[in-house]
């Protein structure tokens, strides 16, 4: 009788033991499903929390980043004079389209030395105007750490960097897409 107690007792014990495993490696595996997500995308991993700012729009409205927390955000830095960057606008504003809404926001912050400038970009070759504010010092893609264009950051909902990409991305890929869908969901 004693040795069956302790069996059932055993078996009760090994059931619960797994069912804490699987509990725990569910949440470590959502995880490791965003890291997944974004792979495709060949990013460097990041996480310090993002850097505030204050800067600009071009109609000169000032902006900063800490008014978009409890959204992620894409922080892309560019210039119109960047050959690749120029080649990369097609792909943001598929980005921009495919995830509107309440819980994602691109922000760009162009290293221009003049609104004009950009919006003259904008129309020559008539492209609707993307959200751009202006750093002509370069100033904020220099406390970020970036040195060269095109680069971006993507910073979840509590404002941490999760992922630094150097250089172009196709961000209307399904990678891309499903890359920062992890973070949004």
């Amino acid at each position: 009788m004693l040795l069956k107690r302790l069996l059932a007792y055993a078996l009760y014990a090994a059931l619960a033991a797994t069912l804490v495993y699987a509990f725990f490696a569910g949440i470590g595996q959502t995880g490791r499903i965003t890291a997944r997500a974004c792979e495709a995308l060949q990013p460097e991993r990041a996480h310090r929390a993002a850097r505030d700012f204050t800067l600009p729009a071009l109609d000169g409205r000032k902006q900063n980043l800490r008014q978009r927390r409890g959204k992620v955000v894409l922080l892309h830095f560019w210039a119109t004079w960047c050959p690749p960057c120029i080649e990369e606008l097609p792909s943001l504003y598929r980005l921009q389209r495919a995830l509107a809404g309440d819980r994602f926001e691109l922000v760009t912050v162009s290293a221009d030395d003049s609104a004009a400038t950009v919006q003259q970009f904008f129309s020559r070759h008539k492209l609707p105007a993307l959200p751009v504010l202006m750093d002509p010092a370069q100033q904020v893609p220099h406390g970020y750490g970036t040195d060269k264009y095109p680069e971006s950051y993507l910073i979840d909902a509590q404002g941490v960097i999760r992922y630094r990409f150097v250089n172009q991305r196709d961000w209307g890929s399904p990678e891309a897409l499903s890359c920062i869908r992890s973070l949004v969901d």
